[in-house]
């Protein structure tokens, strides 16, 4: 829980906020977004899900295209069991900022999951993009690659992961 604080803040800080730039936000929504953002982030820490839901969904309202908010909206979805809610929360997120290489990370994994292949391909190879040096993202193109038998694709993608974080993967 304490990981999902620190990689959203850690996020927002190297991306400069992560807001869709075509969705106009005053200074001032913008600051109530991020209110409800950090509140949602502290919810969330404390395993505090509808809290937290209503706080990221309040900095949606606040600032629509906080790239931040719907990708936590995200994993509070997903936490609950509503893979449609993730998985719209989670394209929202690539909409409003499309480096965000956790949004596609999660994406793809909840496509794998549910079946959608294709999917899944396109959403990691996309956050492999976003962040090259992220192992997870290389391995989890990997486990795709290896379900549609490529095989050799999939070696690529461990070895990727590997030389991306030696120590991780």
């Amino acid at each position: 829980r304490l990981v999902l604080a620190v990689l959203v803040l850690s996020w927002l800080g190297g991306r400069g906020g992560g807001v869709d730039s075509r969705v106009e936000s005053s200074p001032a929504a913008l600051g109530v977004a991020a209110a409800h953002l950090h509140l949602g982030l502290r919810q969330s820490v404390r395993v505090d899900g509808p809290g937290a839901e209503e706080s990221y969904v309040a900095s949606l309202r606040a600032a629509p295209g906080v790239a931040a908010a719907h990708f936590s909206l995200g994993v509070v979805r997903g936490r609950r069991g509503d893979e449609t809610g993730a998985e719209e929360s989670y394209l929202a997120a690539v909409r409003a900022d499309p480096g965000v290489a956790a949004a596609h990370f999660n994406l793809g994994v909840l496509q794998s999951k549910r079946g959608g292949e294709a999917g899944s391909e396109k959403s990691s190879l996309a956050a492999v993009r976003a962040e090259p040096g992220r192992a997870a993202a290389h391995l989890s193109l990997g486990v795709v690659q290896r379900k549609r038998g490529d095989e050799p694709g999939a070696e690529e993608s461990d070895l990727a992961a590997v030389r991306a974080e030696p120590g991780v993967a």
